[in-house]
């Protein structure tokens, strides 16, 4: 593919860079301007970049910009010190201990959507998966981390996000470039601003609570001090988990009723492990590993549609990687979903076939749907936690089917979304 094509299209939907041609290949180089960009898609490179290098490599202060004008410096965006400490402040919420006590939380927020599908399924509503999918994630991390009762801030922060992506949407080539324009930075203000707005409200509700919640907003309320700085500085940390805690479960579940609906089997093993392992009654936090498969689906589907396509880091050193190795000022690219496509490491990599993780561990760094090293996401377990337990308590009680044969295509710009709502319709189904 020629250099200035492949920018373009990164520019437009990095989605359609990503041929089966490039999924199979060891590296791939491109050249713009001054710029060298080297997708790297083999686990020992991957490994050298993410984990035994990684301090040869930093994250791309271009396009780390972009994101700062939404999330502000939470994890997603800090480095250095500052990061390690937000990761050392956030990290023991995600133990195992404390994910236990956080999967109640999720079974309420299931249990009160099952009331809500209940009530399409005998209208015969067709319901928007993704959509439903987006405010359950929401109202889970908001609650497990934050106990904060989203209520109608749930669709006004999903509007928000929404309409970020339709932006972030409109293809500049500068962006490409990891130097975006200043016209993408101000399109991104108009809902990065209605973000950062309400996550403040709930802020400093709190901090005007004389009788808080003992939780992680507590926590980081307390140790940042009193307005100015110290607000600002909690509004990035809860804004980024907010929407990156959420945004992966999210999509994940969105994608798994597509990929079940139209793979029969898959969904009738799901759902005799939900009746064998949970008899109808809702899953909790000790069931799940009596929940393989459950497991296995969610995997699969995030090999398939991994929520970031690719990530960057710029060479700091000199490094041998890529068949001509890198120097310094070279971007590097790393793509899960090109990764989890290669044929070299997955067997018919296009197919949906959730049996290749009840069968075997995956190939290590081929497949990183969370990242990997030490910037791995710090919230991968209570992720898969929460999506087990939804997809394990509405495949109880329900299958999903799909309103009409359109196919639904993804695009890449904020997450591996679906490009339009997924729409289907609740049926009841008999338990085994």
């Amino acid at each position: 593919m020629p250099s200035l094509t492949a920018v373009i299209l990164l520019g437009r939907d990095p989605l359609s860079l990503f041929s089966p041609e490039v999924c199979a290949a060891p590296a791939t180089e491109w050249r713009f301007l001054a710029r060298r960009f080297v997708l790297v898609n083999e686990p020992a490179t991957i490994e050298r970049v993410l984990a035994s290098h990684a301090e040869r490599y930093g994250r791309n202060p271009m396009s780390n910009r972009m994101l700062r004008t939404v999330l502000g410096d939470g994890m997603l965006t800090s480095e250095g010190e500052v990061w390690r400490a937000q990761r050392e402040q956030v990290a023991p919420v995600f133990r195992r201990e404390r994910l236990a006590q956080m999967s109640d939380v999720v079974t309420a927020r299931v249990e009160a959507m099952l009331d809500a599908w209940e009530a399409a399924r005998r209208r015969d509503d067709p319901v928007d998966v993704s959509r439903a999918m987006s405010r359950l994630a929401l109202e889970s991390v908001a609650g497990a981390l934050f106990s904060i009762e989203m209520g109608t801030r749930a669709d006004a922060l999903l509007d928000a996000m929404d309409e970020l992506g339709r932006r972030l949407a409109r293809p500049r080539v500068l962006d490409a470039l990891a130097r975006p324009s200043a016209t993408s930075r101000r399109a991104v203000r108009g809902p990065g601003g209605a973000l950062r707005r309400l996550v403040a409200s709930m802020v400093r509700e709190r901090a005007a609570d004389r009788h808080p919640p003992a939780d992680l907003l507590t926590d980081l309320v307390a140790g940042a001090g009193a307005g100015g700085a110290g607000e600002a500085q909690v509004v990035d940390q809860v804004l980024t988990m907010l929407v990156a805690g959420h945004e992966t479960t999210a999509v994940a579940l969105a994608w798994a009723w597509h990929l079940l609906a139209a793979h029969p089997d898959s969904e009738a093993r799901l759902h005799a492990e939900v009746d064998a392992a949970l008899g109808g009654r809702l899953p909790a936090h000790a069931d799940m590993a009596r929940l393989p498969y459950t497991k296995a689906v969610l995997e699969e589907t995030l090999r398939l549609y991994p929520p970031a396509i690719a990530i960057s880091r710029l060479a700091l050193v000199p490094d041998d990687v890529g068949p001509r190795g890198v120097r310094p000022g070279d971007l590097v690219m790393l793509s899960a979903y090109a990764t989890q496509r290669n044929p070299a490491l997955w067997a018919e990599p296009l197919r949906f076939q959730p049996e290749r993780f009840v069968e075997g561990a995956p190939p290590r760094y081929g497949y990183v749907p969370f990242g990997a090293g030490t910037r791995a996401c710090v919230g991968r377990g209570f992720a898969m936690m929460e999506a087990m337990l939804v997809l394990a308590a509405l495949a109880g009680r329900y299958r999903l089917e799909r309103c009409g044969e359109q196919p639904v295509e993804a695009t890449g710009r904020l997450s591996l979304r679906p490009r339009e709502p997924i729409r289907m319709r609740v049926r009841a189904r008999a338990r085994a």
